[in-house]
């Protein structure tokens, strides 16, 4: 009994072990938890699990009601027994701990089925039943009527016994008894003598070494004869001895290797369960299925097919039916050519669909026959379920679900391939909401935010109202309406027969703007200014085409707002003055007049500052201060980015050594390093350089990488950041789930921070979508020991539910924005 609590126990301890779990129950989700209960409950036949709280409190619940009522009373490991209910349960509480504290318990109940009692009363030689209390205590031990009684267990409301009859036994001892007395009273007296020399002399030592084989002939190994006889009978007496000595050393050396075995079949069984992946082997001759314990519960199999009628037809018959004739065809394939295959496939079970990991490959043979088929199975669900997240993430905006510059850009490239071949026109529109930042300013980014996600709602009407244009859009996805950014859209319409048609769309989108909407008390009326440029005339590639709409899209704006214009070449004018731009910023890196500020970064548990984020800024005299968001793009379009990357950690290593050397600052500082940098310079070197120039400590140091950086030359970059990261600098993804983030790319890199861009941190407040998006990251995240940096936070609000959900720190005007050097010592001080 104790040993099977203690399994129970173990089993449910290794399942409250998975982050998941600990990170649900600590949220207090109670439509996961009550998911996760019904899981458990499925996947090991129990009959009642339950969620509790520290406190004791029923979260979520799943299976017997009057079970369920008994969860908070539980504590370790017991059997448990209700007077309604004529069954034995096993039930156990495992508390789940997340970051060194309690967060609550997982409590089970299982039957203890007639089957185990059966089995224990063979083990013991007694009937083990339950039994009803009926609270006399005197009653508890009792023999009577031929039979013992014996509590094992008390239990509430009931007793397990223990019960024994002795009627057999005696009546076999009246028996013997008088069997002997019978044939003792008729041979007594003449055999007595004889008997006595006889056994002295010969019999009896014949007769212990009868007896000494009997016991060995049943196992036992401990008797030992011992004879001092010198005749042929004391001989074969110690050679009796010689061999139990032996077999006493094999068998204790074949009982150390037996438990050796069970013990490593235990751990792969239970590391089959915990990864749920599990082996099998095919017959080919006999067409015979064998597999693990694992197997069979991952393919639904538990106690519906016996081993030995389980065949190929069996396990064909639990695939998808979509994707039962891909399978056939793999394993077919596989016998045929003897080449290993692997595939990933869904199954039909009793909770649903499953995505299955398969492996195959062909063992042994005579000639050209293969003998058998193994292979393994595991269960990735889950991770498909986080890959197609990650993905979603990469490729759509999170406010709006629209897709992003890199969908949009994809998008457009296939649809190009396509008009070029049937030898058609595609426009683009990009749209940029007049006077937004004003909106943002006034009443706040939750407006704000609204207010662009009423906006893409507008402009998809508005082209769906259009007859032309109808089908433009994807009913699924709306895949032809992407959001750069900001409060700039992009609209592809394909199948354009004259650029002129593209005129109607822009006024028809331009009124549905015009008309007002009302967001968080306040009526708004929002007007657009929109670029229009069409392929092939405006531009061959994608870039082209897109720089020059959105070289529309200023002219319009330029023109008074809430309007469209067309592209022209004459709009080129615009460009001279990114020109100018361009050489004064030349200037300034050569002259070295750029500045430096930085951002703190705070430890979001005990508001330590760990660090600052080394930020660029312009501040032109014939142009008065230059935003970021202007000069940072020439100078990644210009390759001036290079210069620039590179003075930026100069400076950045420089004030480090020198906060380091005033014995004030033990944290990192940020530096931003642009795909451009890794492709036109030795980033790794100039970063090494750096650190010796300065003299600091590597560890003070963080690069800071976005997405795009692994677009073209993927190996080169994860060698340059291996090279970086094994001098001591940390390695950091900035803008997290802009781009395209993948789990593949994450493994890959050599990372240690992952910071949440600030379009997902803006609405975690008020977005029950955008919420979901920053826990899930924080969570992945958490699963792959990195540490999370939220960006942008603006409110206490946001603060206090990023602390919650686990992430480690923050940057955001809620606590400083970029400062002077001098500035930010002063706030590493305080």
């Amino acid at each position: 009994v104790a040993e099977h609590l203690r399994a129970l126990g173990e089993r449910y301890r290794a399942i409250s072990r998975t982050p998941q779990l600990r990170a649900t129950l600590e949220l207090e989700d109670p439509s996961t938890l009550r998911f996760l209960a019904e899981a458990l409950q499925r996947q090991h036949v129990a009959a009642a699990i339950a969620f509790v709280d520290d406190t004791g409190a029923v979260l979520a619940a799943s299976g017997d009601a009057e079970l369920r009522a008994h969860a908070s009373a539980i504590e370790g490991e017991r059997l448990f027994a209700t007077p309604s209910d004529p069954r034995l349960y096993a039930a156990v509480r495992v508390p789940l701990d997340a970051r060194g504290r309690t967060v609550g318990s997982l409590v089970a109940f299982e039957a203890i089925e007639p089957t185990r009692l059966a089995s224990w009363s063979e083990l013991c030689g007694a009937t083990i039943s339950l039994a009803p209390d009926t609270g006399d205590r005197s009653a508890r031990g009792q023999r009577g009527e031929g039979r013992l009684v014996e509590t094992i267990h008390e239990l509430e409301g009931a007793r397990l016994v223990a019960s024994s009859g002795l009627d057999a036994e005696r009546a076999a001892v009246r028996n013997a008894r008088d069997e002997l007395i019978r044939a003792g009273a008729a041979a007594l007296g003449v055999s007595i003598l004889a008997c006595f020399a006889l056994a002295r002399s010969i019999v009896r030592p014949i007769e212990e070494i009868r007896e000494a084989v009997d016991d060995i002939r049943r196992g036992d190994l401990s008797r030992e004869i011992r004879s001092r006889r010198g005749d042929e009978i004391g001989d074969v007496a110690r050679g009796i001895d010689r061999m139990t000595r032996d077999l006493q050393v094999s068998r204790r050396e074949l009982d150390r290797r037996i438990e050796e075995l069970d013990r490593s079949e235990t751990h792969l069984a239970n590391a089959q369960r915990i990864a749920r992946i599990s082996s099998f082997e095919v017959d080919l001759q006999s067409g015979i299925v064998s597999g693990s314990k694992e197997f069979l519960h991952l393919m639904g199999l538990d106690g519906e097919t016996e081993p030995s009628k389980l065949t190929p037809r069996n396990l064909l018959g639990r695939v998808h039916p979509v994707d039962r004739p891909a399978v056939a065809r793999t394993v077919n394939e596989c016998i045929d050519t003897g080449i290993a295959a692997r595939m990933d496939h869904r199954i039909i079970v009793a909770g649903g669909e499953r995505v299955m990991h398969t492996q195959l490959e062909i063992v042994g043979g005579d000639g050209d026959r293969p003998r058998s088929l193994e292979g393994t199975v595991q269960d990735v669900t889950d991770r498909r379920r986080i890959e197609k997240q990650i993905e979603f993430l990469a490729y759509h905006d999170s406010l709006t679900g629209l897709g992003n510059r890199l969908h949009f850009k994809e998008r457009l490239e296939i649809e190009i391939k396509q008009a070029r071949r049937q030898r058609q026109r595609i426009g683009v529109l990009v749209l940029d909401l007049d006077h937004f930042k004003r909106v943002n300013d006034t009443l706040g980014p939750s407006v704000g935010d609204k207010l662009l996600q009423v906006a893409a709602d507008r402009i998809i009407a508005a082209v769906r109202r259009s007859s032309s244009f109808a089908q433009v859009l994807d009913p699924a996805e709306d895949a032809s309406l992407s959001r750069l950014g900001g409060d700039e859209f992009i609209l592809m319409l394909p199948n354009l027969r004259d650029p002129s048609t593209a005129a109607p769309i822009a006024q028809r989108i331009l009124d549905g703007l015009a008309e007002p909407m009302v967001l968080g008390g306040h009526e708004l009326v929002v007007s657009a200014s929109i670029g229009i440029a069409s392929w092939p005339q405006d531009g061959e590639d994608i870039d082209t085409l897109m720089r020059n709409a959105d070289s529309a899209m200023y002219h319009a704006k330029s023109s008074g707002r809430n309007t469209y214009r067309f592209y022209e070449q004459s709009m080129n004018a615009a460009a001279l003055s990114r020109l100018e731009t361009e050489s004064l910023l030349r200037r300034a890196i050569e002259e070295d007049t750029l500045e430096v500020h930085y951002q703190p970064r705070v430890c979001l548990e005990s508001g330590r500052t760990l660090g600052f984020e080394a930020l660029c800024r312009w501040n032109e005299p014939s142009l008065g201060p230059v935003p970021p968001g202007e000069f940072i793009p020439i100078a990644e379009q210009t390759g001036l980015i290079v210069p620039l990357g590179r003075n930026v950690i100069q400076r950045a290593c420089r004030q480090a050594a020198a906060w380091e050397r005033g014995g004030g600052f033990d944290g990192r500082i940020s530096v931003n390093v642009s795909a451009r940098q890794f492709h036109a310079a030795d980033v790794a070197q100039e970063v090494a350089n750096a650190i010796a120039e300065a003299g600091v400590d590597p560890l003070r140091l963080e690069i800071e990488v976005t997405e795009s950086v692994i677009l073209h030359d993927e190996d080169h970059v994860i060698d340059v950041l291996h090279r970086i990261r094994e001098m001591g600098v940390t390695i950091a993804m900035d803008d997290f789930g802009t781009g395209y983030s993948s789990l593949g790319y994450l493994r890959r890199l050599p990372l240690d921070v992952i910071k949440i861009d600030m379009t997902f941190v803006r609405g975690i407040a008020r977005s029950p979508e955008d919420a979901a998006l920053a826990r899930a990251i924080i969570a992945m995240a958490d699963a792959l020991g990195l540490s999370v940096v939220a960006e942008g936070v603006e409110s206490q609000e946001q603060f206090d539910l990023l602390r919650a959900w686990g992430c480690d720190e923050m940057q955001g005007f809620l606590v400083s924005g970029a400062v002077p050097p001098e500035e930010a010592e002063a706030f590493l001080r305080r």
